[in-house]
């Protein structure tokens, strides 16, 4: 049913396999938006794989995906493929699913067995359907006046290798950022990223169930209006959900695609499944030293991504 777009070589697997799955409207979706999807995706499969633009640079960036398919919407019936990936990606006219598909998936994000990429939506849309927005069309908003939620990034930065990494790696735009955090009160209305990108994600706040339940990383203000904000990047503190301010437009600049390696590199591995680890083995150590448990030997080991 699913259809093979890319697979690493036997030989170059991931240690850890991770299966992606991109669902998508086989009789609505732009042509350009799906083949941009595909390549990026393709890119974190294999890694001699050239994206079609002459000034993103990713050969430094080692794939962590060892599959990639595709699937029609339409073609999901009660969602029992689901179970064979680690993460999915749905585009923007991926919609319609059936009930059973639904609570297949919902209970897929909620056990923390996947990962979930909206990258945006429109009429009856996954993420609308799932509750995830009170508004079945997930807006748009200019790439070039994208903004960081510096407050929120740090958090992530502060838990996460893969995000260290990528600080350090595009420090000079971040510090840039940075250094007018410290300096400025109102960083909102004053720091802007041109991502070379027209069209990003712009979720209006109006149409986010929930907000307190997400991660606000990246925005964007109309007018550099506080009241008309709009949400890009936004990431969902208990489970691995996450709306992507890219979702096919064109490729965009090296900022915004290491961005997103970032993002979906750390939605997969650390996000969520790291903090469940480390609640277990506090209370694992607890119980050792009020003597509930004995003969234990803890073993640590950090796992090559």
């Amino acid at each position: 049913m699913s259809t093979t777009i890319a697979e690493a070589k036997e030989d170059n697997h991931s240690i850890n396999n991770k299966k992606a799955l991109i669902i998508y409207n086989a009789k609505l979706e732009p042509e350009i938006f799906q083949n941009c999807i595909e390549q990026k995706l393709t890119s974190f499969v294999k890694k001699d794989f050239q994206l079609p633009s002459l000034t993103l640079q990713t050969s430094h960036l080692k794939p962590f995906l060892s599959k990639l398919d595709k699937i029609p919407c339409g073609l999901l019936g009660n969602g029992e493929i689901l179970d064979n990936y680690d993460i999915i990606f749905t585009t923007l006219y991926a919609q319609n699913l059936s009930n059973y598909c639904i609570t297949k998936l919902k209970n897929l994000i909620e056990t923390k067995r996947i990962a979930i990429v909206f990258l945006r939506g429109d009429k009856k849309c996954i993420p609308y359907q799932l509750g995830y927005s009170t508004n079945s069309f997930i807006n748009w908003t200019y790439g070039k006046e994208f903004r960081l939620n510096f407050e929120n990034v740090t958090k992530i930065i502060d838990k996460s290798s893969i995000f260290k990494d990528f600080y350090f790696k595009n420090n000079k735009i971040i510090n840039q950022f940075n250094s007018k955090y410290n300096n400025e009160q109102n960083i909102k209305l004053n720091i802007t990223y041109n991502l070379q990108d027209e069209y990003i994600c712009g979720i209006l706040k109006e149409n986010v169930k929930n907000l307190n339940e997400w991660y606000d990383l990246g925005f964007n203000l109309t007018n550099n209006n506080e009241k008309q904000i709009c949400y890009c990047i936004l990431l969902h503190k208990e489970y691995k959900v996450l709306f992507s301010h890219w979702y096919g437009y064109s490729h965009g600049n090296q900022f915004s695609h290491e961005l997103i390696y970032a993002l979906y590199k750390y939605l997969l591995f650390e996000h969520v499944s790291n903090q469940n680890v480390q609640n277990f083995m506090d209370k694992l150590f607890k119980s050792c030293l009020n003597e509930k448990l004995t003969d234990v030997t803890f073993i640590t080991y950090e796992e090559d991504y």
